[in-house]
C-alpha cells in the first residue's frame, strides 16, 4: 500500500478517510494530527518580525527578526531555562518552536504579536493580513 493522505475539510473527505481506514491493511498505522501552519502564516509572521526590526526598537536597541521572535513566541509561551551543559552557571531560555505549530496555534502567534506590537510598542502596522486595510490613515 502506498501512503495515503486525507485532510479532513467537509463530509466527503471525512467519507474518504473513513473509507481508507477500512481498506487498510493489517499492520497499516494511522496517525490523526491537526493541519500543521501555512506557509502564508509563516510569510505573515515573519513579515510582522521584519517590520519590527526596521521599526522598532526594545529598550533602546534595535532587535534582530529572530529576536523579535523569541520576544513573542516566550512572551505567549513562555520558556523553560536550562543549566548550559558548558558552563553550568549559565542559564539558556528553550522556547517553543514555530515548526510544528498547528493553523489555530500560528494565528494565535499572529494575532498576539499584532496586538502587543501595537498596544505595548506602540506601533502602527504597515503589514496587514491579506484583505485587511488600514482605514485610519
Amino acid at each position: 500500500m502506498t501512503e495515503q493522505r486525507v485532510i479532513i475539510r467537509d463530509m466527503a473527505s471525512r467519507r474518504e478517510a473513513v473509507s481508507a481506514v477500512r481498506a487498510a491493511g493489517h499492520g497499516t498505522v494511522v496517525t490523526l494530527r491537526p493541519l500543521r501552519h501555512s506557509d502564508r502564516q509563516r510569510a505573515l509572521f515573519h513579515a510582522l518580525l521584519t517590520e519590527l526590526s526596521r521599526e522598532c526598537s526594545f529598550n533602546g536597541r534595535r532587535l534582530t527578526t529572530d529576536e523579535w521572535k523569541d520576544v513573542f513566541v516566550i512572551g505567549l509561551w513562555g520558556a523553560k531555562w536550562i543549566a548550559s551543559p558548558l558552563d553550568p552557571s549559565v542559564k539558556i531560555p528553550i522556547r517553543r518552536s514555530t515548526e510544528g505549530l498547528t493553523v489555530a496555534e500560528y494565528s494565535e502567534l499572529i494575532d498576539f504579536t499584532y496586538a502587543e506590537a501595537a498596544t505595548e510598542l506602540g506601533h502602527r502596522w504597515t503589514a496587514h493580513r491579506p484583505g485587511e486595510r488600514d482605514d485610519q490613515s
